[in-house]
């Protein structure tokens, strides 16, 4: 997710440094921290292999809850960090960064959008310009495993299986 914001924040802005900020939709919760510990990472790596000098803040966006707060928070960044915001992720619903942009009259990409999770709001985000990635955690695949894998350990006593189903990158092109 960060490697994604860093190249769509060079591509989008042209900027070679830049504030990314990350809203953590749920912060404490693992799976969601662990986004945002591997988006971080993304930005180094990028920065390390392509001589840029993206920053990284992230910050309790609360965009798994109340839209309207969550909107709120993002317009109060968008004042905050002002030319020097390249790009703007989420940890699963990039609703409110889209949506605070609108309200701030900012036009589809003027900076970086994106976020894990690819539902289909997002989506039609992504076809509209306002979002530039997703990122696939094919979650009904993820569910028929479980389930598979559950029967399997239950019924057969088999060992549960680890099975990586996501992480594909979606964009217009892709779409």
């Amino acid at each position: 997710n960060g490697y994604q914001a860093a190249t769509f924040a060079e591509k989008q802005t042209g900027k070679k440094d830049g504030v990314i900020v990350l809203g953590n939709g749920n912060p404490g919760a693992s799976s969601i921290d662990k986004r945002q510990n591997g988006s971080e990472e993304g930005i180094k790596k990028y920065n390390a292999e392509h001589g840029t000098n993206y920053s990284f803040e992230a910050f309790p966006d609360g965009s798994f809850g109340e839209l309207t707060e969550s909107i709120q928070k993002w317009t109060a960044q968008f004042g905050q960090k002002g030319p020097d915001l390249v790009a703007a992720i989420g940890t699963g619903n990039p609703t409110p960064i889209y949506q605070a942009m609108q309200e701030q009259g900012m036009a589809p990409g003027s900076i970086a959008v994106g976020s894990t999770d690819i539902p289909p709001a997002h989506q039609k985000a992504i076809a509209d310009g306002w979002v530039q990635w997703g990122i696939d955690q094919q979650f009904y695949i993820v569910v028929f495993f479980d389930a598979a894998a559950a029967f399997g350990t239950l019924e057969a006593k088999y060992p549960y299986p680890s099975i990586h189903t996501g992480g594909e990158v979606v964009t217009t092109d892709n779409l």
